[in-house]
């Protein structure tokens, strides 16, 4: 490499960190634009530079210019596009499963839905701060019961109900102790089978929860009655006058979850980048604003639930095509902080909404409203 290309590299190099100091870019700006600019361009310059570099090698050293002309034109054809396709042939895989079934003319009686931790807010818990709530009706729920006229909807707890969630697991001498509570304490291994508030418990037990602790199953239903009795649940304000004519909430504990319809949430793998001080180091060739969220609609044939719809949430945007760099603003009061980014174009957008679902599939007349995702008034 000649001393020349060694201090255009270099001059590329030195600029491009300065461009990704926080704040540089915004002081260049400031500084009559061309400064600003002269940072933004050169990460471009040294991107494109890099994908040329094979080629100018090829050149000096072997001294064929058509092969290194050849190289020229696919290193930046390449450096242009393949970050693009990359990025958006990433971003289909995670939709690649979505699809809907024809509906039929099956019409549901009853519904389990997944215990979500913002349904929470829905309840009237007032318990402690460590321990997760049963599940609760929700929006959706009610919707469902009150609107929708189903007969019953179901929602299964999770592990946080198993007795050993709320307290510490010691394994000692081929033996697992369970010490109820979670107060800091000094633990003595070798007291552990004389302590009184320590229960000992199989290890099996203990390393696989999952596979001994089942579950129980929350029912809600709307039965007539002169009184109501008092809900977990809080009645939405669109329903209070349901309540009030008779129609009650009613929960109970059941052993099973046969429901006709499954409706199940799952979260994708985190898309977020590892925490960083400052947003502006994050130079990244996507970004996910919302999302993946997969909703799957399953119903029950026989003893089995066959998924019928999937559906998946995805906000996101990949590498615009050509590839280049640009700013991104980012906090700032009366001037926003400009950054170093990747330039990004839209992805196609595709939102997954179970009131949508399951009105469609089945006819049933709920709908989201602006309250759905909100907690209730107080009471």
């Amino acid at each position: 490499m000649s001393r020349r290309v060694a201090i255009y590299f270099g001059l590329l190099f030195v600029l491009t960190s300065i461009a990704l100091i926080p704040g540089a870019i915004t002081a260049g700006v400031l500084l009559f634009i061309f400064p600003g600019l002269i940072l933004l361009a050169s990460s471009t310059l040294l991107f494109y530079s890099i994908a040329l570099l094979p080629a100018y090698l090829i050149n000096r050293h072997l001294g064929k210019r058509l092969l290194a002309a050849a190289a020229a034109v696919f290193s930046v054809a390449a450096a242009a596009l393949l970050p693009h396709y990359i990025d958006e042939y990433r971003l289909y895989r995670l939709v690649a499963s979505d699809r809907s079934n024809p509906p039929t003319s099956f019409k549901p009686r009853s519904f389990e839905l997944p215990y979500r931790d913002e349904d929470i807010y829905w309840t009237t818990w007032r318990g402690q701060p460590l321990i997760r709530p049963p599940p609760a009706c929700a929006d959706l729920c009610q919707q469902l019961l009150f609107k929708g006229g189903v007969d019953q909807v179901l929602i299964r707890g999770d592990l946080s109900e198993d007795p050993l969630a709320n307290g510490t697991i010691v394994f000692t001498g081929g033996k697992g102790y369970f010490l109820h509570g979670s107060s800091p304490r000094v633990i003595r291994p070798g007291d552990l089978s004389h302590d009184g508030s320590a229960q000992e418990i199989p290890v099996e037990r203990a390393q696989n929860r999952a596979k001994f602790f089942k579950p129980r199953v929350r029912r809600f239903r709307v039965e007539q009655r002169e009184t109501c009795p008092a809900a977990f649940s809080i009645i939405e304000p669109e329903f209070a006058h349901e309540a009030v004519g008779g129609r009650c909430l009613i929960e109970d504990i059941v052993d099973s979850a046969d429901a006709d319809v499954v409706l199940s949430i799952s979260e994708g793998p985190a898309q977020r980048p590892a925490y960083r001080t400052d947003p502006c180091q994050a130079v990244e060739l996507r970004r996910i604003q919302n999302g993946p969220t997969t909703i799957t609609i399953g119903e029950r044939r026989g003893d089995r639930v066959v998924p019928v719809e999937i559906k998946t949430t995805l906000v996101a945007q990949d590498a615009a095509m050509p590839f280049y760099f640009s700013v991104r603003p980012h906090g700032g009061n009366n001037i926003p902080h400009l950054c170093l980014g990747v330039a990004t174009d839209p992805f196609p957008r595709s939102y997954a909404d179970p009131y949508e679902m399951i009105a469609r599939r089945y006819g049933l007349p709920i709908a989201r409203t602006p309250e759905s995702d909100k907690p209730p008034r107080s009471h």
